[in-house]
């Protein structure tokens, strides 16, 4: 036999070797995906007839969830799941959600809470030749006055103080403390703008009412009136206010000036008056809020 004779015979003979292999890895790989499968099958079925058991039957065939079998696989039974068509719901009427015994009680207390607030709630009073304008916790008082227009801006947050109780009204020994009243004192701005698109800015804040022994120059002159609010700094500025635009603040602004500031306000309605009428309506601007903060706060309890 010649050489490329017996190359040609081992040529075949790899290549019937290579089929022969190739099919018979071919064989063990469908053989293993075949009982791969199977296991997985077999799982599923288990998993869903485990879910299946977990659900709650009232005769009519409604729970959680139910499973409805829709074919048959040799010796597999599979199934598929299906949501009911109506969601469990708490009491509120909403989705099921955790509510805790905690929450119960918040809700329970937030109840009487509001209650008792809306029991004491006063509409705000009006201030003659003002106008109330309310957004939230901000409010706005303003008027129009010989072409000039003023202004008064504050924000009723954390304006909130208590008020001391004389001994008349704090109550005797043997009866029970009465609680302070809660009174708003609000820093304010003052707006005036005339003619001009320039506005004067003028932010105040409250003081003390009561006298102190150095606003009594003499004896007997008890009738001296301490104003009731102070300017903090003034600014002038067009359109709005920005950190860009210069303030003189009142510590280092001359006397005259200030006090001819002051006069400029009063003589526009904005006095000590005025200032007392403004804590009146901030508190109870600050009051309806309070009362909106607890309602909104018991429908997040709640849901």
């Amino acid at each position: 036999m010649s050489f490329s004779a017996v190359k040609a015979a081992t040529n075949v003979g790899r290549k019937v070797f290579s089929q022969s292999r190739q099919a018979v890895t071919s064989s063990a790989f469908a053989r293993s995906f075949l009982g791969v499968q199977k296991e997985t099958q077999i799982s599923r079925a288990f998993t869903r007839s485990m879910w299946c058991l977990t659900a709650s039957s009232n005769g009519s065939g409604s729970g959680i969830h139910s499973c409805q079998s829709i074919d048959n696989l040799g010796s597999q039974h599979v199934t598929r799941l299906r949501w009911p068509s109506v969601s469990q719901t708490c009491s509120c009427g909403h989705h099921a959600r955790l509510h805790t015994e905690g929450d119960k009680e918040l809700s329970r207390f937030l109840e009487e809470e509001i209650k008792l607030e809306k029991d004491g709630k006063q509409a705000p009073e009006q201030i003659p030749g003002f106008s109330l304008s309310i957004d939230g916790a901000s409010a706005t008082l303003s008027k129009t006055k010989d072409g000039d227009t003023i202004a008064v801006k504050f924000n009723v947050n954390h304006s909130v103080e208590a008020e001391e109780l004389g001994d008349e009204v704090s109550g005797g020994q043997d009866e029970e403390p009465t609680p302070p009243a809660m009174r708003a004192y609000p820093d304010f701005t003052v707006e005036i703008t005339k003619d001009t698109e320039s506005v004067l800015s003028i932010k105040c804040h409250y003081t003390e009412s009561e006298l102190d022994e150095d606003d009594l120059h003499e004896e007997g002159e008890a009738d001296v009136e301490k104003d009731l609010f102070l300017i903090d700094e003034v600014s002038i500025h067009r359109g709005t206010s920005s950190d860009s635009t210069y303030c003189v603040g009142s510590e280092v602004m001359d006397g005259t000036l200030y006090d001819m500031l002051l006069r400029m306000m009063n003589e526009r309605g904005v006095d000590n008056d005025f200032v007392e009428k403004l804590s009146d309506i901030a508190t109870s601007v600050e009051h309806g809020n309070y009362i909106k903060f607890l309602e909104e706060l018991k429908d997040v309890v709640d849901c």
